[in-house]
């Protein structure tokens, strides 16, 4: 299938220093369904 998205080295940092992602690669064909959820 082909790629819808890709995502490399994907970087969260909010004020403060607190990282919520850090070096996050991703591939999500098309068809396909992701979540990312925190807390």
């Amino acid at each position: 299938m082909a790629i819808a998205l890709e995502l490399e080295q994907l970087k969260k940092t909010y004020p403060g220093g607190v990282q919520a992602l850090r070096g996050i690669d991703l591939k999500v064909e098309a068809g396909d369904f992701y979540a990312l959820l925190g807390a």
